[in-house]
């Protein structure tokens, strides 16, 4: 049995609040290696980090419900 396999079958075993904690840490680890890829990247590459910091920015506010509706980013943009 792989790991990924082991994983999903130890989460079917658990309650919904372990697995949004498990989830919680996945987010995280993935976050940390994308910020170490870019980290180990030529230091003048300013826009990579400010590209990952403005994600980081949008999960914390997805996460405390700081979101717009679909509709409202449209208005004002004339598309033709």
């Amino acid at each position: 049995m792989t790991a990924r396999e082991h994983l999903i079958q130890e989460l079917a075993q658990v309650s919904d609040e372990l697995v949004e904690e498990v989830l919680d840490f996945l987010l995280f680890a993935k976050s940390r290696r994308a910020y170490s890829t870019l980290e180990s990247s030529d230091e003048d590459d300013q826009p990579k980090k400010q590209i990952l910091e403005n994600l980081r920015q949008s999960l914390r506010d997805a996460k405390a419900g700081r979101t717009r509706p679909v509709s409202e980013l449209w208005e004002g943009i004339d598309v033709e």
